[in-house]
């Protein structure tokens, strides 16, 4: 016991039973692996510049009032919960809640959780996970821990939604996340912590003679993609905001940065000066986490809308315990785009990209494996909470990496899309309350990439008259009220004026339509031209005029008249990227090598009516030719509300 009172302090055996108990039952190997990660995070803070390193006094996101100075923080060395300055220096806990029954801080419990040595009174209510991070912070010489059931009042729906609000600053200003990814719950512990091994897990190929062995090292990467940590989502905005991780996985302790990955079983922390972003990367996710902050920031080469879609692609794979926090466990990433655009998020799209957002392909009714990611090949099923027109209205696969029209990357370019070819002003109500106007800056207004990032907006009024002389009146403000379903009683709404048609939807697709021969994308992505539309869309001729990619399967059973809503133009197929061997027979809906000016088709949604209110069912392509040739009767300029 002289031993561990000289590594770890008398204070350790003499004040803190908590950790006295943990120290009984590890070997004195123990510390050199806490030690290995003290001078990791040390090396990190020594030799790393921006963007490991943490700035609290310039916090990005919403900050709200209440809070805006001070927040709950684990004193590890009195044992209790306290309120310390956001400057404060902590680290974070990431781990899997697994649905198991522990401490948490309420209501009744703040003022007892408050008093020093309280956590010990209560240690075997806490879980073993927990306790260990108690334990690890402690005898890393560091002071403070946030873990969210014990900072976050849990009883509290206010405290709740501020704390789930500020999770981007929580995790990017840490000192460290310490990541307990082996475990499936609570209870697993940090278990390289318990182990008497000295040397890490690692695959030995050859001991060449005593002290000389050949192993096989793998990436960080590949081990944490097996874990249901992985697969959760709470833990993705988690993984993408922490500057630092301290990862107890694969029996031994991993440091991840923004600009290194260091193990017990490499030694490349002997160079901590070399900057290798992508040092031993292979998961799409790790790399989105370097991208997502360079330079304590956006990296200059990617937009944030970009950088928006490709999270929420690998978002949409992740598991929820509770359908009702699609949007609050990915709130810290939202919260720091929305800055970067200067844009407001309605749920989870930035308004100012509304137009683009909307047109989110769903792949629901297709098996995809993606390297055997969990969750994925699921069928997409609709939630109830959130609106149909928003990516978090339903648990599916969904993509918006495959426009050829327009693509974020080119904000001069995005913004010429929106001048030109959209046309609907948008506005908003919950449920049958008055409409408001969604973009609150009108066209024209201008914002400097010194304020804001990037600007993504309209620079002039839509030109209705000229876009659709065969229509008469072209009102855009939507009526004052109305009576509306109890099912969207308290639901954000959206509502617009735009062009609706009535056209064939049909299960026949017809057989000339060549598919794609192969994906000329990074196979990680997912893209429509990986899947067969489910349905064709025909006019009153009876000619082929459009495809259809359904969000629910089976939604249509059989052939019909089906009205479909003009959303904004298109340029080029998003079914199909090769041409037919016989140009003569080339249908121009189905051509990839459009000409550029030539903008022949429409964005459509296929929705669904429940007493005044529309959902959507399906996203989808017509020529413009189709709109003149319609069902009875005709192209009609109407209000929609769509929930």
């Amino acid at each position: 016991m002289a031993a561990l009172t000289e590594l770890a302090g008398p204070s350790i055996v003499n004040n803190n039973a908590l950790l006295y108990k943990f120290i009984l039952t590890v070997n004195t190997r123990f510390f050199a692996k806490v030690f290995f990660a003290s001078s990791w995070l040390s090396l990190c803070e020594q030799s790393h510049e921006a963007p490991c390193q943490r700035d609290p006094a310039k916090p990005r996101g919403w900050m709200p009032a209440s809070q805006s100075h001070t927040f709950r923080l684990i004193d590890v060395r009195k044992e209790c919960v306290v309120s310390r300055p956001w400057q404060s220096r902590y680290l974070a806990l990431s781990y899997v809640w697994g649905g198991i029954e522990q401490l948490r801080l309420e209501r009744h419990s703040i003022d007892a959780l408050k008093v020093p040595r309280s956590l010990q009174k209560l240690r075997d209510d806490i879980p073993k996970t927990i306790q260990d991070a108690i334990t690890f912070v402690y005898l890393i010489g560091e002071k403070y821990l946030w873990v969210d059931v014990l900072c976050l009042v849990q009883d509290d729906k206010n405290s709740m939604k501020e704390g789930i609000q500020l999770m981007n600053f929580v995790y990017e200003n840490a000192l460290a996340t310490i990541v307990a990814a082996d475990g499936s719950n609570p209870h697993a512990g940090l278990r390289r912590l318990h182990s008497n091994s000295t040397y890490p897990s690692t695959n030995c190929v050859q001991t060449m003679k005593p002290g000389l062995r050949l192993m096989a090292l793998g990436a960080l990467d590949l081990y944490l993609k097996k874990l249901k940590w992985s697969s959760r989502s709470w833990t993705f905005q988690e993984q993408l905001l922490s500057r630092r991780t301290v990862v107890f996985v694969n029996k031994q302790v991993y440091f991840c940065c923004r600009q290194r990955i260091w193990s017990e079983d490499t030694c490349t922390d002997k160079f901590p000066d070399d900057r290798l972003m992508y040092e031993w990367r292979v998961n799409a996710i790790s790399c989105l986490a370097v991208g997502f902050s360079s330079n304590g920031d956006l990296e200059d080469d990617e937009e944030p809308l970009t950088l928006l879609t490709n999270m929420l692609e690998y978002y949409g794979m992740r598991e929820l315990t509770y359908e009702r926090d699609a949007i609050n466990a990915i709130s810290g990433v939202l919260n720091v785009i929305s800055t970067n655009m200067g844009s407001e998020f309605l749920q989870g799209i930035p308004v100012v990209a509304l137009d683009y957002m909307v047109l989110f392909q769903i792949y629901g009714d297709k098996k995809i494996t993606r390297d055997k990611t969990p969750n994925a090949g699921r069928r997409a099923r609709r939630r109830r909470n959130f609106p149909s027109w928003s990516w978090a209205g339903w648990e599916a696969l969904y993509s918006w990496n495959t426009h050829p029209d327009v693509s974020p990357t080119d904000p001069t370019y995005f913004n010429q899309w929106l001048d030109h070819r959209t046309w609907i002003v948008w506005y908003k109500s919950i449920g049958s309350d008055l409409p408001k106007a969604i973009l609150k800056k009108q066209p024209g207004d201008k914002r400097s990439r010194g304020e804001i990032r990037v600007c993504y907006s309209r620079t002039s009024q839509p030109s209705l008259a000229d876009r659709f002389v065969m229509l008469d009146t072209l009102p855009t403000v939507p009526a004052a009220s109305f009576a509306i379903a109890p099912a969207y009683s308290t639901q954000d709404l959206l509502r617009f004026y735009t062009v609706v048609v009535i056209l064939t939807v049909s299960l026949d697709i017809p057989d000339r339509i060549p598919w794609p021969l192969h994906n000329e994308y990074d196979s990680n992505m997912l893209h429509m031209s990986d899947v067969k539309p489910t349905a064709a869309i025909y006019d009153s001729e009876g000619c082929f005029s459009g495809l259809l990619l359904f969000d629910i399967a089976g939604f249509v059973g059989e052939d019909g008249e089906y009205e479909l809503v003009l959303l904004s133009d298109s340029q080029n197929s998003l079914f199909n990227r090769v041409d037919l061997p016989d140009p003569s027979r080339l249908n121009p809906f189905v051509s990839y090598q459009a000409i550029n000016s030539d903008w022949r088709l429409y964005w459509v949604l296929l929705l669904t009516w429940n007493e005044g209110v529309a959902e959507r069912r399906g996203l989808g392509q017509i020529l413009r030719s189709a709109v003149e040739k319609s069902f009875s009767p005709g192209p009609q300029w109407r209000e929609i509300v769509l929930g």
